[in-house]
């Protein structure tokens, strides 16, 4: 009976251990699979595809001439995989994915050395930190490496614990996989070797035998070395510049961030070196309880990474994938001594809040960059156009994402190391443009090959950049005929416009606008943006681009000569109706004011533009954006074929919206589309006209695209959560049409967006200048915050006010600041609606507290003296003040009052 109720016990265990082990291998491999086809592949594992769809002796050919190349183990896999699996992303990264739970399951076995519970916190830290779920997300071998890291050292340990032919021969084998996988997986030898000497007594048994094979592994791999032309160049000159540079802190930290965080911020700093204590309190108490595997961890931890120091290379964590599991195991061990079951509970909720904050970084804005620009080119490159690679190595992606047959493919520069020379480059930059009528410049791993930016800055100064997506940017040629619009615009103390000129008035959609401005100025930089907008009669923008000053890609702290001519344009691409247009400008920067010039709606007009009806460069429509690639079409007449969320989430209370491209096939009687929003809740957006007054619908003509803007604000009620955006196309009169493949109502989805939850807070900070004063009974000024109360003439200074709600404002209210001099004349004015018109007080809730931002600039020639700031509240409808009352319920004098005293020192 005791026997049974035993093996009863035991299943049930056994049973609870399969069942637990299941689910977090499901969860495992959910968290790698998902998603992992949808980024591009980036040049590393193009790289993988470029070596292993080679045919098998070609392949090892290739790795074994080419500087720099990895062993071809992994490369044979995936070249036997491919055949199977074809060549896509998911293909590619999926081996990874399934290596990556395989390593959990090795990663519980292993624990077990560690005691109780070693096992469960091993594979759960292996299944979910950021580092290992990033191994086996990527079409390369370090989701190998990591398991091979295991599986040498593991097999090691058996070897040592019983010594046998066996097991020595499972570890030959194991050793030789892994230096034919990576180079850095021979850093285990000396980890091996270091323990042999630390612990003489437990080791010697496998002493002489474990030398004899190291040497005659070592003996295998310098003379696949010797062999190998092209290995052998790199090894020889990677020798030459030996030893690098030891004391590597800085990049140590990068590792360590890498290895807990995924990712290195300053702020991270500190939980960095908190994770580094705690794997090592980890090892050293693992060391006490078993000195063998103590021990172990941390040779495995340390020697690899000390000996990669002196390698004259950079110090990239993927390359020390090997010691990764070190840390792992370091962690589990402290985590298995927590006793009781309030701080292993405490330590399994800590380690899912840590997922939950970290892992989904993994997932966020995933990079379809590459293969972006090579869809563009498909789309709208023409017979003629040229390519250049600014970067010699991304031109391998080609190999992966090709561009069409007829473009011309230029790398400059060509090759890195040297990289960029100005006697060979600029010269072949010059026949570039010279003999093409449009340059498409693919720019990707610069800093590299051309690390003073020198091909943008050249192609910013001899030709017009007029279009750009996903890091690719179109270059036009300079013409003769160019027009001056504009001369001598005064843009503040920093800039004026001394010249602006275009090349044509007039054009049709796929025709591109050259726009040349001749500014001057101090101290231009990159913080200087651009925005060149088509605006029509009633201020909207039907097209605009914004760019930095200066080229596309320059120095962070790049400073542009005092006079520089920007060269950029606009591409008209189709939405554009025929009609009048302003070709117009905007300036925006710091002490950049456009003042009186913007007088067309805030822009500057530059020219009058006539847009012309006519049929566009056949597939630009391919340019549109498109949410979820729907087409819908109603009543057989006009089909949605762009969708274009202003963003991806949007806050209650908040401007949102859409843009649409819709397609006219035919004569339509669609004049209005209805939206709504459907999740957490049911809201009806409005009603929206179509198309513009000047060019309503029924002047579309068939296979016209026309672009309409439909905006509105979310209400302060309305349920955070994930919504759908639903569209109906409807008469004059609001009968709803017919949506093309669909029964019901004819509601089509466009695309879905996340309504966040507004954060709201109903207390000031505490570290403030507390100050009371009411304003109508309505709101309440609680207090400031001042950076600094004495300035000098021409600094800003900046001031947060903090203002309470005492009942919910029934409208919009505004706030006025005035700094004044002695005679009441202002000598800095800011009146706003609050948050910029994000947040008016019509949205706040009673008892709600709003922070309200400033910049009190200091003119350059303000006299030295104390200046008092004067604020108050006003309708800004009529302009009538709101009572301002102490908190005893003293009238103030204008309605105004006093908040702070600045003083500009002389």
């Amino acid at each position: 009976m005791t026997m049974r109720l035993v093996t009863d016990k035991q299943r049930r265990a056994t049973s609870r251990t399969v069942l637990g082990m299941a689910l977090l291998l499901l969860l495992a491999f959910a968290l790698r699979v998902w998603k992992v086809g949808t980024a591009d592949l980036t040049f590393d594992e193009v790289a993988t595809f470029f070596v292993a769809h080679r045919p098998v002796g070609e392949m090892l050919r290739y790795v074994m001439g080419a500087a720099r190349e990895h062993p071809p183990f992994y490369y044979l896999i995936i070249s036997l995989w491919m055949r199977l699996a074809g060549t896509s992303e998911f293909a590619l990264r999926y081996p990874s994915v399934l290596i990556g739970v395989l390593t959990v399951v090795w990663s519980f076995h292993v624990g077990r050395r560690l005691g109780p519970r070693g096992d469960w916190w091993s594979a759960v830290l292996s299944a979910v930190l950021p580092f290992s779920l990033w191994a086996g997300r990527t079409g390369r071998m370090y989701g190998l490496v990591l398991l091979l890291s295991l599986l040498v050292m593991e097999s090691w340990l058996c070897w040592l614990e019983r010594p046998g032919g066996r097991r020595w021969l499972g570890f030959v084998v194991l050793s030789l996989i892994a230096a034919m996988t990576h180079y850095y997986l021979v850093l285990l030898w000396p980890v091996q070797g270091v323990l042999l000497i630390l612990l003489p007594r437990a080791t010697r048994s496998i002493r002489k035998p474990w030398l004899a094979t190291a040497l005659g592994i070592g003996a295998v791999v310098l003379a696949f070395i010797t062999v190998s032309p092209g290995i052998r160049t790199m090894v020889l000159e990677v020798a030459r510049r030996f030893p690098g540079q030891f004391w590597r802190v800085q990049s140590w930290g990068f590792v360590f961030a890498d290895f807990y965080f995924w990712g290195y911020r300053p702020e991270l700093v500190w939980l960095v070196w908190t994770g580094l204590g705690l794997t090592l309190v980890g090892w050293i108490v693992c060391a006490r309880c078993n000195p063998l595997i103590g021990v172990l961890l941390v040779a495995w931890g340390v020697i690899p990474l000390l000996l990669a120091s002196f390698v004259p290379e950079s110090l990239e964590t993927r390359y020390l994938t090997p010691i990764f599991p070190a840390f792992v195991f370091g962690l589990a061990a402290l985590l298995t001594r927590l006793r009781g079951r309030v701080l292993p509970l405490l330590a399994v909720g800590g380690v899912w809040a840590f997922a939950l904050w970290r892992v989904p970084l993994l997932y966020d804005n995933l990079n379809t960059d590459f293969s972006t620009r090579m869809q563009t080119l498909h789309v709208a490159a023409q017979p003629g156009d040229a390519l250049v690679m600014n970067g010699p190595w991304p031109t391998l992606l080609l190999r992966y994402y090709p561009q069409p047959d007829s473009l011309r493919v230029y790398a400059v520069p060509p090759a890195a190391p040297p990289g960029f020379s100005a006697a060979t480059d600029i010269p072949k930059l010059e026949q570039i443009v010279h003999a093409h009528p449009r340059v498409w410049v693919s720019y990707g791993a610069i800093q590299w090959a051309d690390p003073h930016y020198s091909v943008s800055r050249w192609l910013a100064e001899h030709t017009y950049r007029v279009y750009e997506r996903a890091g690719i940017a179109l270059y036009l040629p300079p013409v003769d005929d160019i027009v001056e619009v504009r001369a001598d615009i005064d843009l503040g103390p920093r800039l004026v416009l001394r010249r602006a000129t275009v090349d044509r008035q007039t054009g049709q959609v796929g025709d591109m606008v050259r726009v040349g401005l001749a500014l001057e100025g101090q101290s231009l930089d990159r913080y200087i943006y651009i925005i060149v907008g088509l605006l029509d009669d009633r201020g909207t923008i039907w097209q605009q681009r914004k760019v930095n000053l200066g080229p596309l890609h320059q120095p962070a702290q790049g400073m542009l000569p005092d006079q520089w001519n920007e060269q950029l344009g606009l591409w008209l691409l189709p939405g554009l109706p025929p009609g009048e247009y302003t070709l117009a400008l905007q300036i925006e920067g710091e002490d950049v004011a456009m003042g009186e010039a913007a007088s067309h709606h805030g822009w500057i007009p530059l020219t009058p533009f006539h847009v012309t009806a006519g049929v566009a460069q056949a597939g630009l429509e391919g340019l549109l954006p498109n949410a979820d690639g729907v087409t819908p079409v109603f009543d057989g007449t006009l089909s949605v074929v762009g969708v274009e969320p202003y963003t991806a989430k949007s806050m209650q209370g908040y401007q949102t919206g859409f843009a649409l491209w819709w397609q006219a096939n035919g004569p339509t009687a669609v004049s209005q589309v209805q939206v709504q929003l459907v999740g957490p809740q049911h809201w009806d957006a409005g009603v929206f006209v179509l198309g513009p007054d000047f060019y309503p619908p029924t002047a579309w003509q068939p296979g016209e695209i026309i672009r309409q803007n439909v905006a509105f604000r979310l209400p302060d009620d309305l349920a955070a959560g994930r919504y759908r955006v639903l569209v109906q196309a409807q008469t004059g009169d609001g009968v709803a049409l017919p949506l093309e493949g669909a029964a019901g109502d004819g509601w089509a989805e466009l695309f879905t967006f996340v309504v966040e939850a507004r954060t709201r807070s109903y207390m000031p900070p505490l570290s403030i200048t507390w100050q009371d004063v009411r304003f109508g009974g309505m709101l309440r000024l609680r207090g400031y915050r001042l950076e600094q109360q004495t300035v000098q003439p021409g600094e800003h200074v900046d001031l947060t006010v903090y203002w309470q709600a005492l009942e919910k404002p029934p409208q919009m209210y505004a706030v006025f600041n005035h700094l004044r001099k002695p005679d009441n004349t202002p000598l800095w004015h800011g009146d706003s609606w609050p948050q910029a018109g994000l947040y008016t007080t019509e949205h706040w809730r009673k008892n709600e507290v709003v922070a309200e931002d400033y910049i009190i600039v200091i003119p350059e020639d303000a006299p030295a003296g104390d200046y008092p700031l004067y604020t108050g509240v006003y309708n800004p409808f009529t302009g009538e003040r709101l009572p301002a009352t102490t908190s005893r319920g003293e009238r103030l004098l204008n309605d105004e009052f006093v908040l702070l005293t600045l003083t500009v020192s002389p």
